[in-house]
């Protein structure tokens, strides 16, 4: 029986351990994904998205074990939504960047480190993507 909570959470603690590098790589990851993409973030203090990203992720987390919205997360959602036309698409385009940088990160990635990873993001994202207030 593979135990994908403990494996996403030993994934999780690893890549944070360094995680302003982390984030730096994943943001370029992801603006390098798509033209669309890179023209959002063309005008961004990145430092500041870094830091909003790392707490989104302690807030995905959280969704994860409770499948609860907070005030953060809806706020997010409804934001990306509204102000940013986030569309569905570049959520799976974001989780590419995401296991990417996992990757190049976490010295253990491997196939039940990536599938743990997409178990765990799943349920947020969900909520990002079809979120409606």
């Amino acid at each position: 029986m593979i135990d994908f909570n403990e494996i996403f959470n030993n994934s999780f603690e690893r890549v944070h351990k360094n995680s302003r590098d982390f984030y730096i790589d994943f943001y370029r990851e992801f603006v390098a994904s798509s033209p669309v993409i890179r023209d959002m973030f063309s005008n961004v203090d990145m430092e500041e998205q870094q830091s909003m990203l790392q707490d989104s992720m302690l807030h995905l987390v959280s969704f994860l074990a409770t499948k609860q919205s907070d005030a953060y997360l809806e706020d997010l959602a409804a934001s990306h939504l509204k102000a940013h036309k986030v569309t569905r698409e570049m959520y799976d385009w974001w989780l590419d960047a995401m296991l990417t940088t996992v990757q190049r990160h976490d010295t253990k990635f491997n196939h039940h480190v990536e599938v743990a990873w997409r178990i765990a993001l799943a349920p947020g994202i969900a909520f990002m993507k079809y979120y409606r207030d």
